[in-house]
C-alpha cells in the first residue's frame, strides 16, 4: 500500500480552483485506481452539483462521492483508460453520477486523468446544452425528412392526378363540341361526372397531406384508450357485424394518452376500418386491439387474420401514398401513409407484421408524455 501524500502543487489547485468545470483529485492507497482512494481536493464547480459543500470533504472516499464507480463494469472501464495512458471520456448524468433524485436533468463528459503514480483527478464539463442542441436538431432533421417526403408526394398528385383529371375534362369538353348525338351527350356526361367525382377525391386526398401540418396547432388532451377505442368499434359496428367478426379487447386498465384527438381518432379509425376491410369473409375472423404502456411508450396493435400482405414484395411500399396490394373497389391507398404521418409527427412510429393469406399486425408507438409538436 502506498503512503497517503495528500497535498497538491499550489500552482494546480489554483488552476483546478478557476475552471469551470468541476474537479475532484483523488489519491490511491493501490497503484491502480481504488474504490476507496480519498477526496483530496475538489474545486468551488465540484461543491455546486454534488454535497460535498453540506457534508464537508473530510475522507470522502472514491465510491461515496461517486456512487456509479461501485459498478465493477464502470470501474474496469475508468481503470483501463488509465492503464493505457488514454484520458477516458464518457457521457452520464448527473441522477446516474451521484445517485440524486435531481429535477435538472444535466449530462456531463465526464475525464479521467494520472496526476502522478497514486493520485489522478476526475473532471465533469456540464454538456447538457450541447447534447440537447444536437438531439433538437436531429429531431429537426427528422421532421424535415418528413415534411420533404409530404411535399414530394403533393408535387406528385399536382403534377400527375391533377393533370391527368385536366387532360379528362379537355378531351369529354372537345366531345361535346363535336354536336354529338343525345345518346353519345347522355355517355359524356356520366364520364364528366365520374371525372369530377376522381378530381374531388384528389382534393380531398391534397388536403388530408396540408391538414398533418395544420392539425398541429390544436392542444393536446388526456384520452383514456379505452373509450375512444370502443367510440372506433361503434363507428364501425354495422361493417363487423355484417362480417361477422369476433372483436377481442387486451387493453391496459385506465391507459390514457395526451395526444391532439383528433389524430387518435384518424389512427385507430383507418387502423381498425383497414382490418375489418381486410377481415377473411369465412368463420373465424377476428380483430384484436391490444393496447399497452410499455418504457415510456403507449402501444397500439391491431391484429386481424385477413388477407395478410406480403412483405418480401411489398414491405418497401405498404405505407406509401396510393399504394394498394388488394382488389377492393373502396382502396385508396391513402389511409396508412396518413396514418403514419401522424404518429410520426407526434413523435412516434409504426410497424407492421405480415403474412399473406394470415393477416396482419399493425404497431403504433407513441411517447406516453409527447414533447411539444412541432408544426410541420
Amino acid at each position: 500500500m502506498l503512503p497517503f501524500k495528500n497535498t497538491l502543487p499550489e500552482t494546480f489547485v489554483l488552476f483546478a480552483n478557476s475552471l469551470p468545470h468541476a474537479v475532484f483529485v483523488f489519491e490511491s492507497p493501490t497503484p491502480e485506481l481504488s474504490l476507496e482512494s480519498i477526496l483530496i481536493h475538489s474545486n468551488p464547480v465540484a461543491h455546486s452539483i454534488s454535497d460535498l459543500k453540506s457534508n464537508g470533504k473530510k475522507n470522502k472516499t472514491l465510491s461515496s462521492v461517486f456512487p456509479i464507480f461501485k459498478s465493477e463494469g464502470f470501474l474496469l472501464q475508468i481503470r483501463s483508460c488509465l492503464e493505457e495512458g488514454k484520458q477516458s471520456r464518457i457521457l452520464i448524468s448527473q441522477g446516474e453520477l451521484f445517485h440524486q433524485d435531481v429535477e435538472i436533468k444535466k449530462i456531463f463528459a465526464l475525464r479521467t486523468s494520472i496526476l502522478n503514480s497514486n493520485q489522478f483527478s476526475i473532471l465533469l464539463e456540464d454538456i447538457t446544452e450541447t447534447v440537447e442542441a444536437m438531439e433538437n436538431t436531429d429531431k429537426m432533421l427528422h421532421y424535415t425528412g418528413i415534411q420533404n417526403s409530404r411535399l414530394q408526394n403533393f408535387a406528385y398528385i399536382i403534377s400527375h392526378n391533377v393533370r391527368q383529371h385536366s387532360a379528362n375534362f379537355k378531351s369529354l369538353i372537345s366531345l361535346l363540341e363535336e354536336n354529338p348525338t343525345e345518346e353519345e351527350k347522355e355517355r359524356i356526361m356520366e364520364m364528366l361526372h365520374t371525372s369530377a367525382d376522381k378530381l374531388n377525391e384528389t382534393i380531398i386526398h391534397l388536403n388530408d397531406i396540408v391538414s398533418i401540418g395544420q392539425m398541429l396547432n390544436k392542444p393536446m388532451e388526456i384520452c383514456f384508450l379505452e373509450k375512444e377505442i370502443n367510440k372506433t368499434l361503434n363507428i364501425l359496428k354495422g361493417s363487423i357485424e355484417s362480417r361477422h367478426i369476433q372483436v377481442i379487447l387486451e387493453l391496459e386498465k385506465n391507459l390514457e394518452l395526451k395526444i391532439i384527438p383528433v389524430y387518435l381518432e384518424s389512427i385507430l379509425l383507418n387502423l381498425i376500418s383497414n382490418a375489418v376491410k381486410y377481415a377473411r369473409l369465412k368463420e373465424g375472423a377476428f380483430v384484436r386491439i391490444t393496447a399497452k404502456k410499455e418504457d415510456n411508450q403507449v402501444l397500439i396493435s391491431v391484429e386481424d387474420n385477413g388477407l395478410g400482405i406480403n412483405l418480401d414484395k411489398h414491405g418497401q411500399k405498404i405505407f406509401g401514398m396510393f399504394k394498394t396490394f388488394h382488389k377492393n373497389e373502396d382502396a385508396r391507398g391513402i389511409g396508412l401513409f396518413i396514418t403514419k404521418s401522424q404518429v410520426e409527427v407526434l413523435g412516434g412510429n409504426i410497424t407492421v407484421k405480415s403474412a399473406e393469406g394470415k393477416g396482419s399486425t399493425f404497431t403504433v408507438s407513441l411517447p406516453d408524455v409527447p414533447e411539444e409538436a412541432l408544426y410541420i
